[in-house]
């Protein structure tokens, strides 16, 4: 018998088969755990990590492709209209497709819709074909997630940029929860006390045209290269515009409702904005303007001025007259007046009826007259030789800025200004008397001041001269042209209780301004709202005048340049929108009668310029229908349902105003 072998006499051969031996059992042991791991995971109890990753993917996938669609689609939009309005946006995602034009459908697929699909299949099957590589497949999903909130942020700050959600938002939400700012913040005149001094001072109040503290240099505050009007810098410096200590120059914020001339003499007059269901100078049809509210001119009437306005132009235009005579019973002379009483000829008419030469001449035989009377008296004068757009060129006009007709304009209207001003300090009432300059807004002219920085506020030129009081503290102020009401009063020495008059806060206080307690950009949020407060003052009703004056001014224009009609009907900005019900053109003749029929049109603002708006309306009519139709357009107001502004045929193209 052989002798057996004990462990230490193992081959390396035999231990090495028994080592690979065990590894095979090993390894299938592994294998059919995975494998059965794999089929519990399938079964439905034991795969609960795979469910929800299944969902993540999903989720994934489908904000992915929403926000895709919604920023494409917003891209094509802006593409498509470069106009578009926030209500016209409404107006189009609540309408029907119904007669739409194809071609418009397959644009849009084109270029919004399928092109949002295919960058989702692309990040998507990036996401899943990295799953095999860990810090891959955590790189594509944090990269889809990013990019949805790239889309997401440029879409929204597109969206809010182009059309102001934000600010729409707010004053829909405001609306509906019946909040009212100037409701909310304003100051009854009537129900504070007012004291007079003794010997109540005079007061000499000038609207200048267009006037800015912008065109100072920027030295003293301005945001010119060269200085264009240094004489009333010099006024500013030498007086009082709240700008505190230093040589810088400081005005007035013009605020929405007071950014045109009426507004703006209105606004400073009353401490509250121009919001009225008609358009800036729409006040001119009305019976009363804001009948009960009172202004600087009732107060003044109470306590015994003799008040006239001496402007250039005619009073009528914008309500200035109603106005006027309405709140402190003013003498009013204006253009026809000097027509009447023959200090011009009667067919004497130069820009907008009479240059500031002359105005200021006839303010000073105006004044000397109202100060001999022995009463105290309040002149107000409004300029008008800088009005936009370039000004008016008159015998004084220097040549200084040489093509810059506008700067030129601006520069002689300085001139005259600080040369009146010198004129009624060599008068014996002077010492009696405070003057008040005002710019009226800022300008319109949108050339002149393109070379302004973005970032400069612009504000109105302001000085007040020969003032009643001194400011206690010489600190600056940041202001709207409301708080000139309480301000003039100050000036003339009047003590106010709690310094505050309408939305106005009197500047020699140390009373916060709105400005300064809200900033400028929540203020102009806060008084876009709807004002019941305001509508109530107002009790503006629109009439058959002021319906026959959209006759008179609109048009429709028609472009048939592309497949399709486009029609605008322009120049009906005689109403604010907000109190337009709708706007139907009414198509008629066309060869087909699927094109015939009532069309709804959107509203289009026109940024910068509030008192100017179109209605426009992508009819998908092709222009090969241009010779065949009638468009008829109808506007619905209260009171005027379906009332006729126009009707429109090819021929009439050539007539459009």
């Amino acid at each position: 018998m052989g002798k057996r072998k004990s462990e230490g006499d193992i081959s390396d051969q035999e231990l090495k088969a028994s080592e690979d031996t065990i590894a095979d059992t090993d390894a299938e042991e592994v294998t059919e755990k995975s494998i059965e791991a794999e089929n519990n995971d399938e079964s439905g109890n034991e795969g609960k990590d795979r469910k929800p990753k299944k969902l993540l993917y999903f989720l994934l996938g489908f904000f992915f492709l929403l926000v895709a669609v919604i920023f494409l689609s917003i891209r094509w939009l802006f593409r498509s209209w470069g106009a578009l309005s926030i209500d016209e946006l409404i107006y189009h995602v609540k309408a029907s497709l119904d007669g739409t034009n194809p071609d418009m459908i397959y644009d849009y697929l084109k270029k919004g819709l399928l092109p949002a699909v295919a960058v989702t299949v692309v990040a998507m099957v990036g996401v899943y074909v990295t799953k095999r590589w860990k810090v891959l497949h955590r790189l594509a999903v944090t990269g889809s997630i990013l990019l949805i909130i790239a889309m997401a942020a440029k879409t929204f700050s597109n969206v809010d940029r182009r059309l102001g959600v934000i600010d729409y938002v707010r004053n829909y939400i405001a609306a509906k929860n019946g909040v009212d700012f100037v409701g909310d913040n304003y100051v009854y005149p009537e129900n504070t006390e007012l004291t007079f001094p003794d010997k109540k001072r005079n007061l000499v109040y000038i609207f200048l045209e267009s006037m800015e503290m912008t065109y100072s240099d920027k030295e003293h505050g301005g945001d010119f290269k060269e200085n264009v009007i240094p004489e009333l810098t010099t006024l500013a410096l030498d007086n009082e515009d709240f700008s505190g200590a230093g040589d810088e120059i400081n005005g007035g914020i013009s605020l929405p409702g007071s950014t045109w001339t009426m507004g703006a003499m209105f606004g400073q007059s009353s401490g509250v904005p121009l919001k009225i269901p008609l358009t800036g100078n729409g006040m001119s049809d009305q019976e009363s303007f804001f009948s009960g509210m009172v202004t600087l001119g009732d107060i003044l009437n109470d306590n015994g001025y003799n008040q006239e306005l001496l402007i250039g132009s005619k009073a009528t235009f914008g309500g200035r007259l109603l106005y006027y005579q309405e709140h402190g019973d003013y003498t009013i002379h204006d253009y026809n007046y000097a027509v009447d009483t023959g200090l011009i000829p009667n067919d004497y008419y130069v820009f907008w009826g009479f240059e500031d030469e002359k105005l200021f001449e006839y303010a000073k035989n105006d004044i000397t007259e109202m100060a001999a009377s022995g009463e105290p008296f309040n002149c107000t004068i409004l300029t008008v030789d800088t009005h936009f757009e370039d000004g008016y060129v008159c015998r004084l006009c220097d040549n200084e800025f040489g093509d810059d007709q506008y700067a030129n304009v601006m520069a002689c209207s300085s001139r005259q200004v600080y040369g009146f001003v010198e004129w009624l300090k060599q008068q014996d009432f002077y010492e009696n008397t405070t003057i008040v300059i005002c710019g009226d807004h800022p300008t319109m002219d949108k050339n002149f001041c393109k070379g302004v920085d973005d970032s400069y506020q612009r504000r109105t030129f302001t000085a007040i001269i020969n003032s009643a009081v001194d400011r206690d503290e010489d600190t600056h102020r940041d202001y709207s042209t409301f708080d000139m009401f309480p301000t003039t009063l100050a000036a003339l020495g009047v003590d106010i209780a709690g310094n505050r008059l309408g939305l106005g806060t009197n500047l020699y206080s140390e009373e916060k301004t709105l400005i300064e307690e809200y900033g400028v950009d929540d203020l102009e949020r806060k008084l876009d709202m709807p004002s019941a407060f305001l509508n109530s003052y107002a009790n503006v009703s629109i009439t058959e005048a002021t319906m026959n004056k959209i006759v008179d001014s609109a048009y429709l224009s028609v472009n048939d340049e592309g497949d399709n009609l486009e029609f605008t009907l322009r120049k009906a900005n005689k109403i604010d929108p907000e109190y337009i019900n709708e706007v139907i053109v009414e198509i008629a003749g066309a060869s087909k009668d699927n094109y015939n029929g009532e069309y709804k049109m959107s509203l289009n603002r026109r940024k910068g310029d509030p008192n100017s708006f179109t209605y426009t309306l992508d009819s998908t009519i092709p222009s090969s229908e241009h010779d065949n139709i009638t468009a008829t357009v109808y506007m619905s107001v209260e009171g005027f349902d379906h009332y006729k502004i126009l009707e429109y045929r090819k021929e009439d193209k050539d007539k459009e105003k």
